[in-house]
């Protein structure tokens, strides 16, 4: 008789985790296992033995049986603590610790053992040089790991576990770099499994091909698993091995005909379960096309609907306006008074122009202009060639096709917002096409214009400009002195808050002064903004601009189209080129104007802004501001001649100027441009994927996520946004690109594979936006590896549904719940870190998934609070909700029918307001004389309703996660009456307030607070100070940088 070897196994097993191997199951993955343990076994007799990653212990309690020693190193602790508790031997201890930093002395170990540890460690290498160190001059290394070409064949899923795995050829490689002595065996789990080496003869193998044939060979036909003997000295024989897996099943004949007969009628089974899956699979993708339809014609429906909303509210504006003037117009005299003339100018035309005509030449003539009126025709004929600029654009600009008639009048105010600072060198053509392009696009700011002339000597008379411009301040120099120190100078002269620097070979485009200086009113950070420059043929120019550590310059998008996402998001830039600046005037002249070492152009600019950053202010690009920009005109192209050539000189005295900021905060050269252009120097950049832009004021979800991304921002990170269906929104996007934010939509040309390939290496973070979105893009993300993954599930949506389905008696839904459940746990198992809205919800994750990372971030967050001094009058009773969502139904549907009578009963003057976007048909056969469906509403109504109300409720029954409208209701300081399912996640919440259950326990609390004023006061301001100490800015900032650190 053989040996018997005693199996090891433990009083309490650890749960299976989807890939690390435990004792509580068996099947095939057991027999492979106990077969490489019980093959090294026999190599370890008397032996000091190491073995990597040893999970629950089973197979280093095998080799300590005949070892002298045997230490287990695994990463995990709680596997460590279980495994020393369950495997108690003399020899034997588990030790926490890294594969690649092993907790071993050199030259320690006479085996090391580690199976299917490989496939896990992208630093394969380091762990094999660990192994080395650890291990006696002619120490054993028996490890394993799959045959890629065999157990991932194209085309099949990857195992989410495996970093990076070998075929036979990279596993003897890679072992033959560290041990000059391999063999390699290879592993088929069979109906018991086999491990055999081709140097010492290989059987006939008789293998079943299907139900018609086999195949008889003489080798070890696609075997999954790789077994690497290594060393320094001398192998071992290594003998053929097989792994017999016996049962009852093999001496007992009755027990044996049972099972035969039971697996008979379990095949039958099984072809009906698998002609059912087949039917179930070809429905469910036929649902999931119709669903991907409607999904992509909703978004294109949502997309119209927002489009068209912000066109309503443009064209309503310039209706009203319109009307108000066309009303002023016929109410004044002269307007009743010229109806003859009207009359018939109407009915002949050519009398009509005619009669302009001779009106402007009568005036011309009365009031002297005349011949001065004709030489500016003949001008303005002459600057047709302007318009060749503009030929063959790339892009429609809204370019002026002709001057207006002169004299341009400048709309100019004696107490001016912004002082719009020109200076000129002759080209008086271009001058006034930028005073013409002011003139028709005028600012809502109040403005002044100065037009400093810097003594061209080909026009000695100012009279030429005065003569055609109205309103602006002209100034000529005695003598030249040069651009910068004319720009000085007129500064010196301007009365505005802002000094607007602006070429004179430039054309406002709409909004573009008004863009720069709502920016400086609304930060007080920024100290300096800057326009998009595009040439005339609509290629972008400049979105700000990067200075290398060498001090030479790059026009940030240079001849790209303007409008890609990269050029049209707020951003600190290292310069703007001073063709259209804008500076507090305060900050400009404390900080001595421009720098007359520049003298007499170039790095002017660069060096201001450089300045203005060292006072602690910003520098920061405006996309919305857009100027279209004549390049060259003012100082030509050639570097090797005129004013140009002091480029070349002046970046050396910048980079000599500011040589350790240079060499601290700024790059190199382009390798790391993306980075550039965000000055992400000491900066993390993350990209963060939803289903499409967050719409804070519709539905809860958004508004949390809105609520990261403005956490992210405050913190400093670069924020790039990747929405899902790639639409661009009018009335959402806008406001994320103020904030700082790329918004990577439609117009980014290409998928997110080939947004990753491109600027992927730049990313330090990835945080994916709901379990949907994670799984469709799982593929794509995961080849890019080098950025922390990081799952924000919103809530646990299995959970929901679980509660849906238990409280309607679907058991669909609950089958679909299961399914939700191992989705959200593969997630987990998939990312380097999850993150819930609530400690329960994380708790509940850990209890799943023991071994994976969860974290918590506070969901919401607010400013500014406000304490409520007296009670709302009236007994209006507020549900605010997203009503397309189907917990929300439920619950209204809930407190409309069954606690609404309650209250009607006592207070028949009781209202309710059902406040929310997209309400369900459900939802609104509710309306009726005491129930108002409002559906979307804007924050500012929705600040107004919450005045308005007396109370406010959330009787969810069912759901998950953090309730926005919770959290909304005690910041707003409405007395709050809320069910277990509204208050879950909120930690102290029942400290403050009662939680209620049933129809008559909500009703009660409801008209408690309808009736007794103090109470009403004692909790509203009890509900302001809990949202101040849980729901602040800070906090949630605090939380969200924690949890992606």
């Amino acid at each position: 008789m053989g040996e018997l070897i005693r199996r090891e196994v433990p009083e309490n097993s650890i749960a299976f985790s989807g890939e690390r191997f435990s004792s509580a199951i068996s099947g095939q993955i057991e027999t492979e296992h106990y077969h490489r343990y019980l093959l090294a076994r026999t190599l370890c007799r008397g032996k000091t033995v190491l073995d990597v990653a040893s999970g629950e212990g089973y197979g280093s309690a095998l080799l300590a049986q005949v070892a002298l020693s045997v230490t287990g190193v695994e990463i995990d602790a709680a596997s460590v603590i279980h495994a020393n508790r369950e495997y108690r031997h003399a020899n034997l201890v588990y030790v926490q610790g890294d594969a690649r930093a092993l907790p071993l002395a050199d030259q320690s170990i006479d085996v090391a053992v580690s199976f299917e540890t490989l496939e896990h460690l992208d630093d394969q290498h380091r762990f094999l040089d660990e192994l080395k160190r650890v291990l006696r001059p002619n120490g054993l290394l028996i490890i394993s790991t799959p045959d890629r070409d065999v157990y991932s064949p194209a085309g099949a899923p990857p195992n989410p576990y495996h970093v990076l795995e070998l075929n036979a050829v990279e596993f003897r490689q890679i072992i033959a770099g560290s041990f000059p002595n391999v063999a390699l065996l290879a592993q088929k789990p069979v109906i018991g499994s086999a491990i055999l080496s081709p140097a010492s003869g290989m059987p006939l193998v008789f293998e079943r091909q299907g139900k018609t044939h086999f195949e008889a060979t003489d080798h070890l036909p696609a075997a999954p698993y790789l077994i690497a003997f290594a060393s320094a000295g001398p192998l071992p024989d290594l003998p053929n091995s097989l792994y017999i897996d016996r049962s009852d099943l093999d001496t007992d004949p009755n027990m044996r005909a049972a099972a035969e007969g039971a697996m008979a009628h379990m095949r039958g089974e099984l072809e009906n379960a698998e002609q059912d899956r087949n039917r179930a699979a070809a429905a469910q993708a036929e649902a999931d096309r119709a669903r991907a339809a409607i999904r992509e014609a909703a978004a294109r429906e949502h997309a119209a609907q927002m489009a068209a909303r912000a066109t309503i509210d443009d064209l309503s504006r310039s209706l009203a306006m319109a009307e108000s003037r066309l009303q002023a117009i016929e109410n004044s005299s002269i307007w009743r008074g010229s109806a003859p003339v009207r009359h018939l100018i109407g009915r002949s035309p050519r009398f009509a122009r005619a009669a302009r005509i001779l009106l402007k030449a009568a005036w011309w003539t009365l009031t002297g202009q005349l011949a001065a009126r004709l030489r500016a025709w003949r001008r303005h004929r002459a600057m047709r060639h302007l318009s060749d600029h503009s030929a063959g654009q790339a892009k429609a600009l809204p370019l002026l096709t002709a001057m207006p008639d002169f004299p341009i009048h400048l709309v100019t105010s004696a107490t001016p917002r912004v002082s719009v600072i020109i200076p000129t060198y002759g080209q008086d053509d271009y001058t006034l096409r930028c005073l013409a392009s002011i003139a028709m696009r005028q600012p809502r700011t109040s403005i002044e214009v100065i037009v400093m002339d810097d003594a061209y000597p080909a026009q000695q008379d100012q009279s030429f400009l005065q003569d055609r411009v109205e309103g602006a301040h002209i100034i000529r120099n005695p003598e030249n002195l040069g651009f910068l120190k004319t720009c000085n100078a007129a500064a010196r002269q301007a009365r505005g808050d802002y000094l607007f620097f602006l070429n004179n070979d430039t054309e406002l485009m709409p909004d573009a002064i008004d863009a720069l200086a709502d920016l400086l009113t609304q930060r007080p950070d920024i100290g300096m903004t800057g326009a998009k420059l595009v040439y005339p043929n609509g290629q972008l120019q400049e979105a700000g601009g990067i200075i290398w550590q060498d001090a030479s310059g790059w026009n940030w998008g240079r001849n790209q189209d303007p409008s890609r996402p990269e050029y049209n998001y707020r951003r600190s830039v290292d310069y703007i080129s001073g063709a259209a600046i804008m500076i507090r005037r305060d900050l400009f002249e404390t900080l001595g104007g421009f720098d007359t070492a520049f003298s007499p152009a170039y790095y002017e600019d660069t060096d201001l802004a450089f300045r203005v950053r060292e006072t602690g202010a910003k520098v920061v690009y405006e996309p919305r501001s857009v100027v279209v920009h004549y390049e060259g005109i003012s100082h030509g192209t050639d570097i090797a001649a005129g004013v140009k050539a002091h480029q070349a000189v002046n970046a050396k005295l910048m980079r000599t100027r500011w040589a350790s900021v240079l060499d601290r905060l700024h790059f190199r050269d382009s390798a790391d441009l993306l980075r550039a252009s965000d000055q992400a120097h000491d900066r993390k950049i993350i990209l963060v994927v939803d289903h499409y832009v967050p719409e804070p004021d519709r539905d809860a979800g958004s508004r949390t996520i809105m609520g990261v991304l403005s956490s992210l921002v405050d913190a400093g990170w670069v924020v790039k946004f990747w929405p899902q269906n790639r639409l661009y929104s009018p009335i959402y996007t806008p406001p994320l690109q103020d904030m700082g934010i790329e918004v990577l939509d439609h117009r980014w040309p290409g998928d997110l594979q080939a947004w990753l390939a491109k600027r992927g290496n730049a990313l330090d973070c990835v945080l994916v936006s709901r379990p949907s979105v994670a799984n469709d893009l799982l593929p794509t993300l995961f080849t890019h590896k080098k950025a922390r993954m990081c799952f924000y599930g919103h809530d646990l949506h299995f959970e929901r549904m679980q509660r849906e389905a238990a409280l309607t008696g679907n058991a669909a839904l609950m089958r679909a719940a299961e399914s939700m459940k191992a989705q959200e746990r593969q997630l987990w198992r998939m990312f380097d870190t999850s993150i819930y809205l609530s400690q329960d919800e994380a708790l509940i994750a850990r209890q799943l998934e023991p071994y994976c990372d969860f974290r918590v971030v506070v969901p919401y967050s607010f400013r500014d609070f406000r304490r409520r001094e007296r009670p709302t009058a009236g007994s209006t009773i507020l549900f605010v909700a997203g009503f397309a969502h189907p917990p929300n139904v439920d619950a209204a549907i809930f407190l409309v029918r069954e606690i609404l009578p309650l209250i009607l009963a006592e207070r028949p003057d009781a209202r309710v307001l059902l406040v929310g976007s997209h309400p369900a048909a459900g939802v609104k056969a509710l309306a009726g004389p005491v129930v108002t469906v409002t559906g979307w509403v804007s924050d500012a109504q929705l600040r107004e309703y919450y005045d308005a109300s007396r109370a406010a409720v959330v009787p969810l029954r069912f759901g998950a996660g953090v309730k926005g409208k919770v959290v909304e209701a005690l910041y707003e300081g409405v007395p709050l009456t809320v069910t277990p399912i509204g208050a879950e996640g909120i930690e102290g919440l029942a400290d403050i307030l009662p939680i209620v259950r049933s129809p008559r326990e909500i009703a009660d609390d409801l008209l408690h607070m309808l009736n007794d004023d103090a109470a009403w006061l004692a909790r509203s301001h009890a509900q302001t100070r809990f949202a101040q100490d849980h729901f602040s800015a800070k906090a949630m900032q605090d939380s969200v940088i924690a949890a992606l650190a």
